[in-house]
């Protein structure tokens, strides 16, 4: 009989953050982050997060934003959500969303 392995925890992952995209995190990340309270969270909630109703796509693991960055563009009346640990990744992503003029 073997032992099974340790889980294994999905920890924030280091990675190379380049000057522009810690720029945009300092520039937007007002305009593109939330924090998320540590309670329930109903609908009124992302309400307010978006500024409007529409339907919620989330992506989670989002990688560089890409693929989230093309959803929202491809669906303006989406709210759309990339949750991830990666910070270079949200990086990339806002510079996209800036690019495409994503709000």
């Amino acid at each position: 009989m073997t032992k099974a392995a340790a889980p294994q925890p999905y920890l924030r992952r280091r990675g190379r953050l380049t000057t522009a995209q810690a720029r945009a995190l300092g520039r937007l990340s007002g305009r593109y982050l939330v924090d998320l309270p540590e309670t329930a969270i109903d609908a009124g909630f992302w309400r307010g997060v978006f500024g409007r109703v529409g339907p919620l796509a989330i992506e989670t693991c989002f990688g560089n934003g890409a693929a989230l960055a093309h959803l929202a563009k491809s669906h303006p009346t989406w709210n759309c959500l990339g949750v991830d640990v990666y910070r270079p990744g949200f990086g990339a992503l806002i510079l996209a969303c800036e690019r495409d003029a994503l709000d």
